[in-house]
């Protein structure tokens, strides 16, 4: 009955359907439920896309990537799906990425959203694009998944890029990574453009007492990063 009503003309009843094939995981509705990621009503849409990631067929993430794309989809919910799927769902992104090269700022913020480690050698290829929007983002996600010892490599040596964005996020991955020694490497970001003096600080805040170190002699000083120094030893409580 279900199965048939994913094609009633009735919107709630294929939303319902939908709902119901997801939860009984019913794994021969697959293909039909991909078919409703099209529908011209959200609410079976979004049932389907619950639906399908509940199921968790590996053939259906090529329309669940597609999907991405369709702006009448809910962003949020086709990522949370693709989280599910696990390393499966980064590597078919990079695939689409593949097809689509002009999409790799939509895709490195996808893939630092589905979490996976399976994107870093995609997004670490991607830090020495010609495109700056292309590597803040790239090194957004390394933040966001974290980074691995290459990436943190790259990142050191982008806190000197040209680009603010990218410096800003290449300090942010430093943060992530807990590395005590990068703190040297921060410390003269403090006195640079608010975006990328404001990640710094935040860095060095997860960098422990080797990260405190350099913003108290930075709150002692009258450079141009003091006030934010202070602002961060007041946070630490120091």
């Amino acid at each position: 009955r279900w199965l048939a009503d994913l094609g009633d003309r009735r919107w709630w009843r294929r939303a319902q359907a939908a709902t119901a094939l997801g939860l009984m995981a019913e794994r021969s509705a697959a293909g039909a439920l991909v078919t409703r990621l099209e529908d011209m009503y959200d609410e079976v849409r979004a049932a389907a896309v619950d639906a399908l990631g509940r199921i968790g067929d590996p053939a259906t993430l090529p329309a669940l990537v597609a999907s991405l794309a369709d702006p009448r989809q809910q962003r949020v919910r086709v990522v949370a799906t693709l989280r599910a799927f696990g390393p499966a769902a980064a590597e078919e992104i990079i695939r689409r990425c593949l097809a689509y090269p002009a999409d790799r700022v939509a895709v490195a913020e996808v893939l630092g959203h589905v979490g996976s480690a399976a994107g870093l050698e995609a997004l670490t290829g991607w830090i020495e694009a010609d495109e700056a929007a292309v590597r803040a983002a790239a090194f957004r996600a390394i933040g966001d998944i974290g980074p691995d010892e290459r990436a943190y490599y790259f990142a050191l040596r982008a806190l000197g890029d040209p680009d603010p964005d990218v410096r800003a996020m290449a300090a942010r991955v430093i943060g992530r990574s807990g590395r005590a020694d990068a703190a040297s490497y921060l410390a003269p970001r403090l006195g640079d453009v608010w975006l990328v003096a404001a990640h710094a600080a935040a860095a060095l805040k997860q960098l422990g007492e080797a990260g405190r170190r350099q913003l108290a002699t930075a709150a002692s000083s009258d450079g141009p990063g003091a006030e934010l120094a202070r602002q961060m030893m007041w946070e630490l409580g120091g």
